[in-house]
C-alpha cells in the first residue's frame, strides 16, 4: 500500500468561546474557513545552555516553558452566528478589561485517520481587518494559547458560501468632526487591533505541581485595546489634508477627531466596525515621481478611546445582526 499524504483541503480550524479559564470549550465548535497559512502551534522554546562544566560540547537542553502561539488567516464569511463569535473573541474584555477566552482545534487527516490538535485558553494578541478593492475582505489574527485541550469534536463547517467582498463593504467617514457620510473615495483600507496581550512566557510561575510549571499559569491583557490603521484614498480634494492640519493644531481637543464606520451586509448578515475619535497621520501626498500614475494619498491613523474615567467610548466598537 501506498503512502497517503496529508492534503491541505482536509484541514480545518475551529473555536469556541469558554465559559471560564481552564475549562475546554467542546461542544458548538464552529468550524470555519481559513484563507491563508496557519502557523499557530505549539511553542516548546527549547534551550541549550553554554555551561562551563567541563564537557567539550553542548550536551544539554530544557523547555523554557510551553504554550501555543501563531497566525490565523480568515476571509469573512457572511454568517452571523460565525461573525457574532468570531468578534467577541477579537474584541469583548470583562470587567477586569481581560479578553475573550476560546479552546482552537486544528484539524487534518492523515493516511484517512483524523488528527486533533487542541489549545485553552486562547486569546487574540493581534488582528488585522483588511478592506481592498477587487478582493474579498480579510482577516488576520495572532493568537496565544495557554495549554493543549483534550477534546475531539465532529468537524462540520458552520459555513462554506463565498466570504464578503470589497464591493459588499460600505464606507462611512468623518474627517474632522463634520456628520459621518457615505464616501466612495477609498480604494485600500486596513484595521489594526493591538489587544496588549503580555508575554506568554511572564505567565509562567514557580511551581512543581499540576503541569510542573510546564504551561502559564495565566494570559493577561495589560492594557484596553490599542486601534490604528491605514487607507489609500483617491486624491480628488484637499479634504483629508485640512482636516489633519485642524487636528494637529487642536493640542489635547478632540473637536476635529474623524471617525470611520466599516459595513459589511449580504443577505440577513451583517456586521459593523466603527473607529472613533480617528486622529490622522501625515496624508502628503507623496509624490511617485513619473508622468504616467494618479497621485493618492496613503495615509496611517490612529482611534483614541473618550477621555473620562467614568464609562468611556472605546476607541472601537462593532454590532453584528
Amino acid at each position: 500500500m501506498g503512502m497517503t499524504p496529508v492534503l491541505s483541503k482536509h484541514t480545518a480550524f475551529g473555536f469556541q468561546i469558554q465559559e471560564a479559564e481552564g475549562t475546554e470549550a467542546s461542544n458548538a465548535v464552529i468550524w470555519i474557513p481559513v484563507d491563508g497559512t496557519v502557523d499557530f502551534k505549539k511553542r516548546v522554546n527549547r534551550t541549550f545552555p553554554r555551561q562551563a562544566d567541563y564537557v567539550e560540547g553542548q550536551h544539554l537542553h530544557y523547555s523554557a516553558g510551553q504554550w501555543a502561539q501563531g497566525g490565523l488567516g480568515f476571509v469573512l464569511v457572511p454568517d452571523a452566528s460565525v461573525l457574532g463569535d468570531l468578534f467577541e473573541w477579537i474584541f469583548d474584555r470583562d470587567s477586569y478589561n481581560q479578553g475573550a477566552l476560546a479552546t482552537v482545534y486544528k484539524y487534518y487527516e492523515r493516511g484517512g485517520v483524523g488528527v486533533w490538535e487542541s489549545f485553552i485558553d486562547c486569546k487574540v494578541g493581534e488582528a488585522t481587518f483588511t478592506f481592498e478593492k477587487g478582493r474579498p475582505v480579510g482577516l488576520g489574527l495572532s493568537v496565544v494559547g495557554r495549554k493543549p485541550g483534550t477534546a475531539t469534536p465532529a468537524v462540520s463547517m458552520a459555513s462554506v458560501t463565498g466570504p464578503f467582498l470589497y464591493k459588499e463593504t460600505g464606507i462611512n467617514v468623518s474627517y474632522a468632526g463634520e456628520v459621518v457620510a457615505a464616501t466612495t473615495e477609498l480604494e485600500r483600507a486596513e484595521i489594526r487591533i493591538d489587544n496588549r496581550l503580555e508575554d506568554p512566557g511572564e505567565g509562567l510561575r514557580l511551581t512543581s505541581n499540576a503541569d510542573g510549571g510546564k504551561y502559564p499559569a495565566h494570559i493577561y491583557n495589560l492594557a484596553a485595546a490599542e486601534v490604528s490603521g491605514s487607507m489609500t484614498r483617491d486624491f480628488v480634494s484637499d479634504l483629508l489634508t485640512t482636516s489633519f492640519q485642524a487636528q494637529a493644531d487642536d493640542d489635547f481637543g478632540s473637536n476635529n477627531d474623524g471617525q470611520l464606520v466599516f459595513a459589511l451586509a449580504r443577505g440577513s448578515a451583517s456586521a459593523t466596525i466603527t473607529c472613533n475619535r480617528v486622529q490622522w497621520g501625515e496624508p502628503g501626498p507623496d509624490f511617485p515621481g513619473d508622468n504616467e500614475t494618479r497621485i493618492t494619498q496613503d495615509v496611517e491613523w490612529t482611534a483614541l478611546m473618550e477621555d473620562t474615567a467614568t464609562d468611556p467610548t472605546p476607541a472601537l466598537e462593532y454590532v453584528v445582526a
